[in-house]
């Protein structure tokens, strides 16, 4: 299997404003990225601690991934959303998931932008909740 961190971890929240000054507290570290997400419909905040980060996102827009957001949200309140394990490669991390018997999607392009401007860019392999145990999971390369 080609996994091979766990790459970040998803907090989801309401207001990310708020949940980040908590953060801040809570690791002792100043946010390290504030940024969006436009084809998901979600804003974000991430504290990048030495071997992985948590990444605190909430709806702000359109999307599926939004609409999936509200609905957590709204039945479950702020809270541990989802874990993404990180991959060298996202084609054969899906195609052994899907041997195995996941339903695993193909990789898809993400990307999010960066208050400056710059954009980052990804590929992720998502596994449908019922899966795995009812979490929001995926891999990224």
């Amino acid at each position: 299997m080609p996994l091979n961190r766990v790459d970040h971890i998803l907090v989801a929240v309401n207001d990310l404003d708020a949940v980040t000054r908590d953060y801040e507290v809570l690791t002792g570290r100043t946010v390290s990225l504030r940024g969006s997400h436009p084809d998901y419909g979600t804003a974000n905040a991430i504290f990048q601690l030495e071997n992985t980060y948590i990444e605190l996102i909430t709806p702000v827009g359109q999307g599926a991934f939004a609409e999936q957001l509200r609905d957590h949200l709204k039945k479950n309140g702020d809270g541990l959303f989802g874990i993404t394990f990180g991959t060298d490669d996202a084609q054969v991390t899906s195609e052994e998931w899907q041997q195995k018997g996941l339903r695993a999607t193909p990789p898809q392009a993400g990307e999010g932008h960066s208050p400056d401007g710059s954009v980052r860019q990804w590929r992720n392999v998502y596994v449908p909740s019922e899966d795995v145990l009812g979490l929001f999971l995926f891999a990224i390369e």
